[in-house]
């Protein structure tokens, strides 16, 4: 297994990082709960969020549906949602080499 996030709680610190990172923001800063844009997460910023998710998982995500899903956690949602599945407990990993493709 490779040492990418692959928990949901593991996405969520991941993606809270990122956030943090582009913002400019302390580590431990940023609420998963929050809506991103009380942070000031303008769409330069939420480009580069999708650029990350993209190095980092492997997958895409459309800016229109980033812009619906307004907190980390519900980023981390759809990020693990396109890898395979939202698994319920942390014990269970989530399957990171493969790639949702819409219509198959």
């Amino acid at each position: 297994m490779s040492g990418r996030p692959t928990t949901v709680s593991e996405v969520e610190a991941s993606l809270a990082a990122r956030v943090e990172f582009h913002l400019e923001k302390p580590p431990g800063s940023v609420d998963i709960d929050a809506d991103l844009t009380t942070y000031g997460l303008d769409s330069i910023y939420a480009f580069s969020l999708i650029l990350d998710i993209k190095d980092e998982w492997g997958v895409s995500v459309e800016p229109e549906i980033a812009r619906e899903r307004r907190t980390v956690r519900a980023l981390a949602a759809l990020v693990t949602e396109l890898l395979g599945g939202v698994p319920v407990d942390e014990t269970r990993r989530i399957p990171v080499d493969h790639v949702f493709v819409p219509g198959r």
